[in-house]
């Protein structure tokens, strides 16, 4: 079994490999977003953790998407974080499937992509703190993707604008355990950002 650090630089070479190839006569409207082609990224909320991972943003104020200095290349495709601000679309306990009417906000944010050529959307996917950090990594992965798959499905033309991330239980809504607050922590969240 591949674990999640070895696993993470696959993906981040298959990614700068990708983007590479990308830049090579892209058009200037898709020029400067990352592409499809790569897996969730597994990322971590403490700005402790260094090697591998892909760290927050510390300097933008917000929970922005930054890299260590051997991944320097991939923050700078994404920018700066836009100041919008999105519901998060909440989900059952140990559920993937899409809550009705998660259709309505989908085409907000395409909107928000046709709008704007150089914004990408970052989908976070994040779980309650039940279970162990790799069921609840591998579920907020599959929440985070489910919401990418059913936006690429009703608007085609955003696979190549749209990232996801899976946070697992490490960055929930609220802090306490009782149920209320634990289904509010699992959801999946939205961020633009633009270069």
């Amino acid at each position: 079994m591949i674990s999640p650090p070895v696993r993470l630089i696959g993906i981040l070479l298959a990614s700068a490999l990708a983007l590479a190839s990308c830049q090579q006569g892209v058009a200037a409207r898709s020029r400067g977003v990352l592409p499809s082609t790569q897996n969730t990224l597994y990322l971590t909320a403490s700005p402790k953790v260094t090697g591998h991972f892909i760290l927050p943003k510390a300097d933008k104020g917000a929970s922005g998407i930054a890299a260590n200095s051997d991944n320097s290349g991939i923050v700078d495709e994404l920018g700066d974080k836009v100041e919008t601000s999105y519901p998060p679309i909440l989900f059952d306990f140990d559920s993937t499937a899409l809550p009705k009417g998660s259709d309505t906000l989908l085409v907000q944010l395409a909107s928000a992509l046709g709008k704007h050529d150089n914004w990408t959307l970052i989908i976070g996917g994040h779980t309650d703190q039940q279970g162990s950090e790799e069921y609840n990594r591998a579920l907020s992965e599959r929440r985070a993707l489910m919401v990418q798959e059913r936006l690429i499905k009703l608007h085609p033309w955003t696979k190549d604008r749209i990232r996801s991330v899976a946070w697992g239980s490490e960055r929930p809504a609220l802090e306490a355990s009782d149920p209320a607050s634990q289904a509010r922590n699992r959801r999946v969240e939205f961020e633009f950002w633009a270069r």
